[in-house]
């Protein structure tokens, strides 16, 4: 059932408001980090394996050390 048919005659307050966005949002990033990790990631990295350039890869969601130079 749709969240719009759901809500259609209610008003809502701004603490179920909150919880539903809240939830949305959480919901979309998980799924999104997953797909891409999936879809996208896999295959640059392993491109960037077969080009030899595994020490400039830096996969979807990690953190790279950097100097101040950014290099």
């Amino acid at each position: 059932m749709s969240m719009s048919y759901f809500f259609r005659l209610r008003r809502v307050g701004a603490v179920p408001l909150l919880l539903t966005a809240s939830a949305y949002y959480y919901v979309f990033e998980t799924v999104n980090n997953i797909l891409y990790k999936t879809v996208i990631d896999r295959r640059v990295l392993a491109e960037v394996k077969r080009l030899g350039l595994e020490q400039h890869a830096q996969p979807a969601g990690t953190r790279k050390a950097r100097g101040l130079n950014y290099v």
